[in-house]
Protein backbone atom coordinates (compact mmCIF):
# COMPACT_ATOMS: atom_id res chain seq x y z
CA UNK A 1 0.00 0.00 0.00
CA UNK A 2 1.36 3.86 -1.45
CA UNK A 3 -0.17 6.81 0.03
CA UNK A 4 -0.48 9.06 -3.69
CA UNK A 5 0.65 12.57 -3.58
CA UNK A 6 -2.85 13.46 -5.62
CA UNK A 7 -5.75 12.20 -4.06
CA UNK A 8 -3.84 11.31 -0.58
CA UNK A 9 -5.53 8.14 -0.61
CA UNK A 10 -4.05 4.78 0.59
CA UNK A 11 -4.37 2.49 -2.62
CA UNK A 12 -2.89 -1.05 -3.66
CA UNK A 13 0.24 -0.73 -5.30
CA UNK A 14 -0.80 -1.94 -8.99
CA UNK A 15 -2.58 1.72 -8.98
CA UNK A 16 1.18 3.01 -9.46
CA UNK A 17 3.16 3.33 -12.63
CA UNK A 18 7.24 2.38 -12.60
CA UNK A 19 9.67 4.99 -11.96
CA UNK A 20 12.58 3.27 -11.32
CA UNK A 21 14.78 6.55 -10.16
CA UNK A 22 12.33 6.25 -7.33
CA UNK A 23 13.30 5.29 -4.01
CA UNK A 24 10.53 2.44 -4.21
CA UNK A 25 10.19 2.42 -8.18
CA UNK A 26 7.09 3.83 -8.38
CA UNK A 27 5.61 6.96 -9.86
CA UNK A 28 4.39 9.73 -6.76
CA UNK A 29 0.94 9.46 -8.09
CA UNK A 30 -1.61 7.03 -8.86
CA UNK A 31 -2.60 6.09 -12.52
CA UNK A 32 -6.20 7.58 -12.15
CA UNK A 33 -4.47 10.69 -10.83
CA UNK A 34 -1.95 10.90 -13.97
CA UNK A 35 -4.68 9.66 -16.46
CA UNK A 36 -6.98 13.03 -15.12
CA UNK A 37 -4.02 15.07 -15.01
CA UNK A 38 -3.15 14.09 -18.62
CA UNK A 39 -6.64 14.98 -19.71
CA UNK A 40 -6.56 17.90 -19.04
CA UNK A 41 -3.51 19.08 -19.62
CA UNK A 42 -4.19 17.39 -23.09
CA UNK A 43 -7.48 19.51 -23.07
CA UNK A 44 -5.92 22.86 -21.88
CA UNK A 45 -3.16 22.71 -24.71
CA UNK A 46 -4.95 21.07 -27.43
CA UNK A 47 -3.90 23.12 -30.53
CA UNK A 48 0.06 23.93 -28.97
CA UNK A 49 -0.03 19.88 -29.00
CA UNK A 50 -1.78 18.93 -32.37
CA UNK A 51 0.64 21.44 -33.78
CA UNK A 52 3.71 19.66 -32.45
CA UNK A 53 3.14 16.38 -33.29
CA UNK A 54 2.52 17.75 -36.94
CA UNK A 55 6.06 19.59 -36.47
CA UNK A 56 7.53 16.19 -35.37
CA UNK A 57 5.77 14.04 -38.30
CA UNK A 58 6.93 16.19 -41.35
CA UNK A 59 10.49 16.49 -39.36
CA UNK A 60 11.05 12.99 -39.20
CA UNK A 61 8.35 11.78 -42.17
CA UNK A 62 11.20 10.00 -44.00
CA UNK A 63 12.46 8.44 -40.86
CA UNK A 64 8.77 6.62 -40.34
CA UNK A 65 8.52 5.85 -43.87
CA UNK A 66 11.56 3.50 -44.09
CA UNK A 67 11.25 2.22 -40.96
CA UNK A 68 7.60 1.12 -42.07
CA UNK A 69 9.44 -0.19 -45.44
CA UNK A 70 11.77 -2.35 -43.43
CA UNK A 71 8.89 -3.54 -40.98
CA UNK A 72 7.15 -4.50 -43.89
CA UNK A 73 10.19 -6.44 -45.85
CA UNK A 74 10.80 -8.35 -42.29
CA UNK A 75 7.61 -9.34 -41.89
CA UNK A 76 6.11 -9.63 -45.04
CA UNK A 77 2.96 -11.49 -44.13
CA UNK A 78 2.12 -9.15 -41.42
CA UNK A 79 2.53 -5.78 -43.41
CA UNK A 80 0.04 -7.79 -46.15
CA UNK A 81 -2.46 -8.75 -43.49
CA UNK A 82 -2.58 -5.33 -42.28
CA UNK A 83 -3.02 -3.83 -45.92
CA UNK A 84 -6.44 -6.41 -46.04
CA UNK A 85 -7.81 -5.42 -43.37
CA UNK A 86 -7.24 -1.77 -44.04
CA UNK A 87 -8.82 -2.64 -47.72
CA UNK A 88 -11.59 -4.39 -46.13
CA UNK A 89 -12.25 -1.83 -43.69
CA UNK A 90 -12.19 1.32 -46.26
CA UNK A 91 -14.55 -1.10 -48.35
CA UNK A 92 -17.44 -1.54 -45.32
CA UNK A 93 -17.16 2.05 -44.71
CA UNK A 94 -17.39 3.04 -48.39
CA UNK A 95 -19.16 0.13 -50.09
CA UNK A 96 -19.54 2.51 -53.39
CA UNK A 97 -16.13 4.04 -53.27
CA UNK A 98 -14.52 0.66 -53.08
CA UNK A 99 -16.51 -1.00 -55.79
CA UNK A 100 -15.73 2.01 -58.11
CA UNK A 101 -11.95 1.10 -57.44
CA UNK A 102 -12.45 -2.23 -57.81
CA UNK A 103 -13.88 -1.35 -61.54
CA UNK A 104 -10.63 1.00 -62.50
CA UNK A 105 -8.22 -1.75 -61.15
CA UNK A 106 -9.85 -4.64 -63.34
CA UNK A 107 -10.50 -2.04 -66.16
CA UNK A 108 -6.63 -1.68 -66.19
CA UNK A 109 -5.85 -4.80 -65.88
CA UNK A 110 -7.68 -6.46 -68.57
CA UNK A 111 -6.32 -3.38 -71.14
CA UNK A 112 -10.13 -1.65 -70.69
CA UNK A 113 -8.29 1.44 -69.52
CA UNK A 114 -4.91 2.77 -69.71
CA UNK A 115 -3.02 4.24 -66.93
CA UNK A 116 -0.12 7.08 -68.04
CA UNK A 117 2.98 7.21 -66.32
CA UNK A 118 2.64 10.77 -65.87
CA UNK A 119 -0.32 13.36 -64.45
CA UNK A 120 -3.05 14.65 -66.81
CA UNK A 121 -3.38 18.11 -65.07
CA UNK A 122 0.28 18.61 -64.40
CA UNK A 123 2.14 16.48 -66.49
CA UNK A 124 4.62 15.76 -63.98
CA UNK A 125 5.12 12.57 -61.53
CA UNK A 126 4.98 13.80 -58.03
CA UNK A 127 4.13 10.54 -56.36
CA UNK A 128 2.26 7.73 -57.45
CA UNK A 129 -0.57 7.97 -60.43
CA UNK A 130 -4.36 7.58 -59.41
CA UNK A 131 -7.56 7.62 -61.03
CA UNK A 132 -9.92 10.50 -60.06
CA UNK A 133 -13.46 9.72 -59.97
CA UNK A 134 -13.91 13.09 -60.85
CA UNK A 135 -18.25 12.37 -61.50
CA UNK A 136 -18.21 10.13 -58.34
CA UNK A 137 -18.84 6.63 -57.45
CA UNK A 138 -21.95 5.95 -58.77
CA UNK A 139 -22.63 2.63 -60.49
CA UNK A 140 -22.51 4.49 -64.51
CA UNK A 141 -19.64 6.72 -63.78
CA UNK A 142 -17.53 4.04 -62.38
CA UNK A 143 -14.78 3.58 -65.28
CA UNK A 144 -14.85 7.93 -65.77
CA UNK A 145 -11.71 8.73 -64.23
CA UNK A 146 -8.90 11.27 -64.76
CA UNK A 147 -5.58 10.14 -64.15
CA UNK A 148 -3.71 12.70 -61.31
CA UNK A 149 -0.28 12.55 -58.99
CA UNK A 150 -0.92 12.53 -55.51
CA UNK A 151 -0.68 16.37 -54.96
CA UNK A 152 -3.10 17.06 -57.75
CA UNK A 153 -5.69 14.12 -56.65
CA UNK A 154 -5.64 15.73 -52.70
CA UNK A 155 -6.57 19.43 -54.49
CA UNK A 156 -9.17 17.82 -56.60
CA UNK A 157 -10.62 16.08 -54.14
CA UNK A 158 -11.00 19.25 -52.04
CA UNK A 159 -12.36 21.00 -54.47
CA UNK A 160 -14.76 18.62 -55.16
CA UNK A 161 -16.01 18.46 -51.20
CA UNK A 162 -16.07 22.46 -50.93
CA UNK A 163 -18.16 22.65 -54.71
CA UNK A 164 -20.68 20.05 -52.62
CA UNK A 165 -20.57 22.03 -49.58
CA UNK A 166 -21.93 25.27 -51.36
Amino acid sequence: MKQCKGCRQTLPLDLFSKNAPARDGLQEKCKPCVSAYMKARHAANRERLRQQARDYYYAHRAEGIARAKAYAEANPEQARQWRRESCRRAFRRYPEKGAARCAVRYAVKVGKLVKPAVCSQCGGKKGRIEGHHYKGYAREHRLDVVWLCRPCHGAADAEQERAMKT
